[in-house]
């Protein structure tokens, strides 16, 4: 996802995400599994980034974080703790790490960037509120 963001001018500061890598071998393993359950592709890359951090989150006993919707049911149907980034969001908002003006405005930019996300008319936090996530 950090590269996205960057391919898309956007640049927050991500100093408090450490990148890992998927190289032990439990995670190759997990990797194995997950490229079957999700249906990678490797002719497109369809579901690589998606598989790779499932894998990861299983072996770790972490939350997945991925935002496609298809992937990230099959995900949960097959018991792994997943969400998209904007339970991100409003995790940082809820805890007070992320004023509510600076969620909407950052969600907006991502929006205007052609990310997809759902219909927001009355801005991130109105929408967050709505799904019970704020």
């Amino acid at each position: 996802m950090i590269k996205e963001l960057e391919s898309k001018g956007l640049a927050p500061d991500m100093s408090w995400l450490t990148i890992v890598h998927v190289d032990e071998l439990a995670e190759l393993r997990a990797v194995i599994r997950w490229a079957q359950i999700l249906g990678v592709d490797t002719d497109t890359g369809l579901n690589l980034g998606e598989t790779s951090v499932c894998a990861w989150a299983e072996v770790h006993n972490a939350v997945a974080i991925i935002d496609d919707d298809d992937a990230r049911k099959v995900a949960k149907a097959a018991g792994l703790d997943v969400h998209g980034s904007l339970w991100v969001i409003a995790s940082a908002v809820r805890e007070n790490n992320l004023s509510e003006a600076a969620a909407d405005s950052f969600i907006r930019s991502m929006v205007d960037s052609n990310m997809r996300y759902p219909k927001m008319p009355n801005g991130f936090c109105a929408w967050a509120k709505e799904k019970n996530l704020l």
